[in-house]
């Protein structure tokens, strides 16, 4: 089957697991070559990812914050928001941008992805608060989240 376009190939290639391997062929110089890959997922590793309810609610890609950054900016650590998806709280009742590193939840500090989901726990109501690198200020988004 030829595949044309990158959506064709992350069709086809969703519905596979990481560490699953697979073949590809591709043409080069006019010539059909053919190498097994392993898939891996984002983070690099062969872990299966399993979805994550606070990104999930939150509608958005996390991170912890790296060492290095957080020295960068004179903090102890945080969380930054990769991408804000089209769903989700954080889309649906504010107007956070991408790259936002939070840094507290209701006056917690959050230094991980791990002590967010700790401080959200099981509240339907939280104020997200943090700061756009960059910018001068610290930013609070009040939110209610639909807990399953």
């Amino acid at each position: 089957m030829e595949i044309n376009s990158g959506a064709e190939i992350q069709e086809r290639i969703s519905s596979y697991k990481p560490g699953d391997k697979i073949d590809v062929t591709y043409l080069r110089d006019g010539k059909e070559n053919t190498v097994t890959v392993s898939l891996k997922n984002l983070g690099g590793n062969f872990d299966v990812v399993k979805s994550d309810f606070i990104s999930d609610a939150l509608g958005a890609d996390l991170e912890s914050l790296d060492a290095k950054k957080a020295k960068q900016y004179g903090i102890n650590g945080g969380v930054v928001v990769k991408k804000i998806n089209t769903s989700g709280a954080l889309n649906d009742q504010t107007r956070m941008k991408d790259s936002f590193i939070i840094l507290k939840v209701n006056d917690t500090e959050v230094k991980s992805v791990d002590e967010l989901r700790t401080a959200i726990g099981t509240q339907k109501s939280i104020t997200i608060s943090g700061f756009y690198p960059g910018y001068d200020g610290v930013y609070e988004y009040p939110i209610t989240l639909n807990q399953q």
